[in-house]
């Protein structure tokens, strides 16, 4: 949603369906390059989802399906058929397949019908099983850009029961190229290097992405992994020797609670709000360490943060994070 408004920002939705492309006597048309550069932005989004779906816990052991789906077995007419390890490896499968092919289908005019409905039925099942709120939907209306442009003219010409005239087309004219061209070009070539260098910035980090989560976000990888942790911080103040335990819950709601447990970027920016509040009281300069056990995909707790490591004194960057521990070797 926030990358498709910030597009909106320089693309000509003024021309067509609009106060301004009434008022206007020149041609509404739009340029073919809007289009495509929205067909691309969609299409990022599963490309890069189901490349994120090529490992092997998903793949091989169909995981998180696994767990996800036998928690649904109450629901009405599917509930049995969740709970089959069967039906876990074949969403996983048909999930990655999905992602990585969705956007081919749509872009096939033979195709595209039914690939569409596909993604319909993909996409409400997906809402149906978990509570992922308005992604499906949003996904949904998005993908209908793979459609031809004036699909939504002949819509509205059904649903009148009369024709609705198309735009005025533009006169042919010899293109030449100026200063906001070449301003244009630049701007899209680098917006399209962030689209592909985000998704794939967890490469230059050491250890598994989906463990130490450095470079999860802001990559489409959505769905990946079940985590549940547990998390305690230790405060000594140096220039008594006490030492006490803090616990998250007496500063953050139940949801930032569960959500911090198992993302180091929140555990280490729940050390400094600990730090903070600690200074206020007139214990300036203590020491926050953290005890922290993630359960990741079914397997055992094992310990994410180094406990000898004083959060208080860590700043947030980008570089790696010496302070997160490496997965466990069952990982």
């Amino acid at each position: 949603v926030s990358l498709v408004a910030f597009l909106m920002i320089f693309l000509p939705l003024h021309r067509t369906a609009s106060l301004d492309a009434r008022r206007n006597p020149l041609p509404h048309t739009v340029p073919v390059h809007v289009i495509w550069i929205l067909r691309a932005q969609v299409g990022v989004v599963y490309v890069f989802g189901g490349i994120a779906k090529l490992n092997l816990d998903w793949l091989l052991d169909a995981q998180p399906l696994r767990i996800w789906l036998y928690n649904n077995g109450d629901l009405p007419l599917l509930g049995q058929f969740l709970q089959e390890v069967w039906a876990a490896y074949a969403v996983s499968w048909a999930g990655a397949f999905f992602d990585l092919t969705i956007v081919c289908w749509l872009l096939w005019k033979r195709s595209r019908p039914i690939a569409y409905v596909l993604l319909v039925v993909f996409h409400v099942m997906t809402w149906f099983i978990f509570p992922i709120g308005m992604f499906p939907w949003i996904m949904i209306v998005c993908s209908t850009i793979f459609f031809p442009p004036d699909w939504p003219r002949r819509a509205l010409s059904t649903l009148l029961l009369r024709p609705v005239p198309p735009p005025s087309a533009i006169p042919t004219r010899v293109f030449r190229p100026t200063w906001t061209w070449y301003a244009m070009a630049a701007g899209l070539a680098f917006y399209a290097l962030v689209q592909i260098a985000a998704p794939m910035r967890h490469l230059l980090y050491p250890g598994d992405v989906r463990w130490n989560e450095e470079g999860y976000r802001f990559a489409w990888r959505m769905m990946l992994t079940e985590k549940t942790g547990h998390t305690r911080f230790r405060v000594t103040d140096p220039s008594t020797g006490e030492e006490w335990l803090e616990y998250p819950e007496k500063y953050f709601t139940p949801l930032q609670v569960e959500r911090m447990a198992y993302q180091p970027d929140m555990i280490l920016s729940a050390a400094h709000r600990i730090a903070s509040d600690m200074q206020g009281r007139g214990r300036a300069g203590v020491e926050v360490r953290a005890d922290v056990f993630v359960a990741f995909n079914g397997r055992g707790a094992a310990r994410l943060i180094d406990p000898d490591v004083d959060l208080a004194q860590i700043e947030p960057g980008v570089g790696p994070k010496s302070w997160i521990l490496p997965a466990p070797d069952a990982f």
